[in-house]
C-alpha cells in the first residue's frame, strides 16, 4: 500500500506540474484567440445557478469522478472480468441518464455507447492481452475523455473549436497519468487524484460562476 499511494502522489505532482506549465500559453493563446473569435464557453459555470453550490460540488468534485474514472480508466487493463463490469456499469449508467431525461448531449451519448460496447467486444475477442494492447486502450480513453469534456463547451463552431480543444489539453495531461495510476496502483486511487483535480478546480472556478 505504502508503495502504490507513493506511486500516486508522485503522478499526481507531476501531472499538476505539467498542468501549471501548459496553462500559461495556453491563456496567451486563449487572448489571442478573442481577438478574432467568439471563443468557446465553457457552461460548467452555470451549474451553481442551475443546481446551487452544494449540489454542484457533489457532482464535480465527487460523483464526476468516481463516474469518470469507472468508465474511462477502469477497464483499460483489458482483463476479462474488468471489461464485463465495465460493460454492465457503463449500460447501468446510460439507462439512468435515460430515466431521469439527460440525454440532451447527443456527442457525450455517443461516447458512452462506444465504451460500452468496446468493452464488451474486446470481452469476446480474446482472453489475455499484452502491454501493447493496455497501452493503446489507454491513448484511445485518454481521446475519449478528451472529447466528452469538448460537450461541456457551448457556442462551437468551425472557426473557434480549436480553442477548446486547446483548453481540455491539461486534462489529456492529467488523463495519461490516471492511466499510470490506474495500472500500477488501481482504480481507487485514480479517483483520489481525480477528485483532488477536481476539488482544486472548482475552488478556482467559484469566482466565475454565477450566484443568481
Amino acid at each position: 500500500m505504502y508503495t502504490k499511494l507513493k506511486l500516486t502522489t508522485q503522478y499526481t505532482i507531476w501531472a499538476f506540474v505539467l498542468i501549471a506549465i501548459v496553462a500559461a500559453p495556453i491563456s496567451g493563446i486563449l487572448w489571442i484567440g478573442k481577438q478574432f473569435v467568439s471563443l468557446p464557453i465553457n457552461n460548467q459555470s452555470d451549474l451553481i445557478q442551475k443546481h446551487g453550490i452544494f449540489l454542484t460540488f457533489l457532482m464535480i468534485c465527487l460523483i464526476g469522478p468516481c463516474i469518470e474514472e469507472v468508465l474511462f480508466r477502469y477497464p483499460i487493463t483489458l482483463e476479462r472480468k474488468v471489461l464485463l463490469r465495465s460493460f454492465a456499469l457503463g449500460m447501468l449508467f446510460k439507462l439512468t441518464l435515460v430515466l431521469f431525461g439527460k440525454t440532451e448531449s447527443f456527442v457525450a451519448n455517443i461516447i458512452l455507447s462506444n465504451l460500452c460496447w468496446i468493452s464488451i467486444i474486446l470481452y469476446y475477442a480474446r482472453k489475455e492481452y499484452g502491454l501493447k494492447a493496455k497501452s493503446a486502450a489507454g491513448y484511445i480513453s485518454m481521446v475519449f475523455f478528451a472529447l466528452l469534456h469538448l460537450t461541456n463547451f457551448t457556442n462551437l463552431h468551425w472557426n473557434n473549436f480549436i480553442f477548446a480543444f486547446i483548453q481540455v489539453i491539461p486534462l489529456g495531461i492529467l488523463a495519461f497519468f490516471l492511466n499510470k495510476a490506474r495500472i500500477q496502483c488501481g482504480i481507487l486511487y485514480c479517483i483520489g487524484i481525480h477528485i483532488l483535480y477536481n476539488l482544486i478546480t472548482f475552488t478556482f472556478m467559484l469566482p466565475t460562476m454565477k450566484w443568481q
